[in-house]
């Protein structure tokens, strides 16, 4: 955190707009990640701007060649905590879609196939979904 720069490093807690990396082999949680990042959002207050593990690094100022300084200067390529919001969110709404597929049955690539997250998180890169639905699946199934 960074209070005066209203900023916060989030590192691997907010990667990038995408399905995480469940490192369930260092402890990591695909059904309790959701609630982490609830937790941190609901506890933290006083934050803009946010720099992710693996996202958008912010390069330059908007509007170039204006001569604004300290806090009305603007960046591009910010995330903002509302993108860490909608990110808790994005990970509740998988976990959900990913528990009913389990509790319903379903095999592991139905449980891939039947995920629509694509209407709210269109921009989301789901590259690591079918990784995160297995870890899930064993972790429900206590394994």
């Amino acid at each position: 955190m960074f209070p005066q720069k209203r900023t916060a490093y989030l590192g691997d807690l907010f990667p990038d707009k995408a399905a995480p990396e469940i490192d369930t082999a260092n402890g990591g949680s695909g059904v309790a990640f959701p609630e982490t990042l609830a937790k941190a959002v609901a506890a933290i207050d006083g934050v803009d701007r946010v720099i992710t593990g693996h996202g958008p690094i912010p390069t330059t100022y908007a509007g170039r060649g204006r001569r604004d300084r300290g806090e009305r200067r603007a960046w591009t390529g910010w995330m903002t905590w509302g993108d860490l919001a909608e990110y808790a969110d994005f990970n509740r709404d998988f976990l959900a879609s990913v528990r009913a597929s389990y509790e319903a049955g379903r095999s592991v690539d139905r449980a891939v196939s039947s995920l629509d997250l694509s209407e709210r998180y269109a921009d989301y890169d789901m590259e690591r979904a079918r990784a995160n639905v297995e870890a899930i699946y064993n972790e429900l199934a206590g394994r």
